[in-house]
């Protein structure tokens, strides 16, 4: 579940048609989040932290930016589904 809600927003929102979406919160800070999110998913899958500390994880990404950009593809999503 927790890899899920991350890939979600990342891969089929950002990477299906980053021509169409754009996000200022992604284009400004998402390289520091995700390199942190990704760097504790490494040290899960590692056995250097627990499973348990990806719920600390999400949250940590949601509040330095990761619902701003949730929200910001949201809106681009429903603006285009308005076209």
């Amino acid at each position: 579940m927790l890899v899920d809600t991350v890939e979600t927003v990342e891969y089929c929102v950002a990477w299906t048609r980053p021509q169409c979406f754009y996000s200022g919160t992604q284009s400004r800070e998402g390289k520091q989040i995700d390199t942190t999110f990704r760097d504790l998913e490494t040290d899960m899958i590692k056995g250097r932290k627990p499973v348990s500390s990806g719920a600390d994880a999400v949250a940590t990404w949601k509040i330095r930016g990761g619902d701003a950009i949730r929200d910001e593809y949201q809106q681009a999503l429903a603006a285009r589904a308005d076209d």
